[in-house]
């Protein structure tokens, strides 16, 4: 690190270009001129990489630091490149033991996580995958349990279960097919040199929806305010394997000027089979949940009816909107 004294920094600045080549230029005269006025290392090697010039000012006067040096793939030294995660090239059979957990918040706790997820068994490895430049979760991670069985609990349990004011996604590990994965490289580049605008809301927003057939979905009317997704999620897990789904909520200005997220009343709950689908709109219609009788029905979707040409689809019924118009009601904040 070399310092520079505030007075002469701030006088050869008028003086001369501020452009890189002339501050280096600058830097060696001062060096050669001023040499009782720096602070050199005592141990600085010649090697060492090559030093960047901050245009700002400090009390002490200007600082100079060796500039940030990134490892990419291959063994390459870049200045400023940022270090890039290792892609398998062979392909990895899927691991039993393993589980991905889809939809975490971007600055999910991994203590907190495991936690969550120990109630299915004992974690051997959580994995929670960031972004190296911001620390933040990509909206997935990886946990590996102690056996085949309680990671199987795991799937059954705690998919679609509330964590962190949301429903969560957790399913068997999938391996890597490096050859698929190329496709859908392949595929998000030419949509992103294309300018076709992204459907839907990434992996981690609080809007996120994943992408489930409508013989999965199932509509669950007649909530009680103050009713609590992970309630629903018990309920409705008596006819099958839940994997997602959650209570829908619109912003609403109090009276006092506040907004609150609000219960619009129902819930969209995704299936993992239609028969458990078909199981549900069977067997739960009617079940009463804190006073109320759960109304229940396919999920169609947003129909015809919704803009007054026709019949109003399934689960419009009493003024609560389907799943596709819901969406757009919801407000960021209002996952859960």
């Amino acid at each position: 690190e070399v310092r520079i004294p505030r007075q002469v920094a701030m006088a050869s600045a008028t003086a001369f270009s501020p452009a890189p080549l002339a501050y280096l230029s600058l830097i060696v005269i001062l060096l050669s001129l001023s040499s009782s006025s720096l602070s050199l290392s005592a141990h600085q090697d010649l090697a060492a990489p090559p030093v960047t010039l901050y245009n700002s000012l400090g009390r002490s006067g200007l600082v100079l630091r060796p500039a940030p040096v990134m490892t990419l793939r291959g063994g390459a030294e870049v200045e400023g490149e940022p270090v890039r995660d290792e892609v398998p090239q062979e392909p990895i059979p899927p691991d039993p033991t393993k589980v991905y957990v889809g939809n975490l918040p971007q600055k999910v706790a991994d203590d907190a996580l495991k936690e969550f997820l120990s109630a299915a068994g004992e974690i051997v490895q959580l994995e929670v995958k960031r972004y190296k430049s911001t620390g933040f979760c990509k909206g997935y991670a990886m946990a590996t349990f102690a056996s085949e069985e309680e990671a199987s609990t795991a799937v059954k349990t705690l998919a679609g279960g509330s964590f962190a004011n949301r429903s969560v996604l957790v399913k068997p590990d999938a391996g890597y097919d490096p050859e698929l994965a190329e496709k859908r490289k392949k595929i998000r580049e030419e949509k992103s040199q294309s300018g076709e605008p992204r459907k839907g809301r990434p992996m981690g927003h609080p809007r996120f929806w994943p992408r489930c057939p409508q013989g999965r979905r199932v509509y669950v009317g007649n909530i009680k305010f103050g009713t609590s997704w992970q309630q629903v999620r018990d309920v409705m897990a008596g006819a099958g394997q839940v994997e997602f789904g959650r209570i829908l909520k619109t912003a609403t200005t109090m009276h006092d000027g506040s907004i609150r997220h609000v219960s619009k009343g129902f819930a969209i709950v995704h299936y993992a089979d239609e028969e458990s689908a078909r199981k549900a709109v069977e067997t739960l219609d009617g079940t009463m949940l804190n006073g109320r009788g759960l109304r229940i029905k396919p999920d169609m979707g947003r129909g015809a009816g919704m803009q007054g040409k026709g019949p109003a689809p399934a689960g419009a019924e009493g003024g609560d909107a389907p799943l596709e118009q819901a969406m757009e009601n919801l407000d960021v904040g209002a996952a859960n």
